[in-house]
C-alpha cells in the first residue's frame, strides 16, 4: 500500500495562508476583524446615524456625509458587502423602484455594542426588526422626518456663519 505524501500548502488550520494569500478567517467565538479594519471616522458616523434615525436613503446620507452622490454609492456599498449596512430598494407601486434604503446591519449592530460595552443582538432578533422596518406601514413618514432632518444640515452647511451666531468673545 502506497502512502500518499504530506506536503505543506502553506493552508494555516485556520483558513488562512502564509504568503500572500487569503487573509486569516475568525475562528469560532472570536470576532471576525475585518468587518471593522479599515473603518474610518466617516464610516463610524454613518454606523451611529443609522442606529438612531433607523433608515436613511443613499441622497440623505450623500447629504449628510459626502461630497457627492458617487462616493457615497461607492463607500455605501463596500460597508453592505462587509454586513455592517443593510439595504434595500422598495418596489413603487407605479413601477419601477425606490432609491436604496439603509439600516444598519447584523455586523454594524454588533461593533456598535461593542463600543457600549453591551450585549449583541441575536441574529434572528436583528433579522425580525430588519424586516419589520422594510415592511412597516410608517416608513414613508420616517422617511420624512429623517429628510427634514437632513434638510437641515444641509442649511446649517451653507450657511455656517448665519446659523451659528457670532464667534464668543467679539463684539457683535
Amino acid at each position: 500500500m502506497q502512502r500518499k505524501s504530506q506536503t505543506n500548502t502553506g493552508v494555516f488550520p485556520h483558513g488562512g495562508t502564509r504568503r500572500g494569500g487569503a487573509a486569516r478567517t475568525a475562528r469560532t467565538g472570536e470576532p471576525d476583524p475585518s468587518q471593522w479594519s479599515g473603518l474610518g471616522d466617516r464610516d463610524r458616523r454613518i454606523l451611529a446615524l443609522l442606529d438612531a434615525y433607523k433608515v436613511l436613503t443613499t441622497d440623505q446620507l450623500a447629504a449628510l456625509e459626502f461630497p457627492s452622490v458617487d462616493r457615497a454609492q461607492h463607500r455605501l456599498s463596500i460597508l453592505w458587502r462587509r454586513g455592517l449596512v443593510w439595504r434595500w430598494r422598495p418596489t413603487l407601486a407605479w413601477g419601477g423602484s425606490a432609491p436604496y434604503h439603509f439600516a444598519l446591519g447584523y455586523a454594524g449592530a454588533k461593533l456598535l455594542a461593542a463600543q457600549r460595552l453591551a450585549d449583541p443582538p441575536r441574529p434572528g432578533a436583528w433579522e425580525t426588526r430588519l424586516t419589520r422596518l422594510a415592511e412597516s406601514p410608517q416608513l414613508r413618514h420616517l422617511l420624512g422626518i429623517n429628510q427634514f432632518f437632513c434638510d437641515l444640515v444641509q442649511y446649517t452647511k451653507a450657511h455656517e456663519e448665519d446659523c451659528l451666531g457670532p464667534e464668543p468673545g467679539s463684539a457683535g
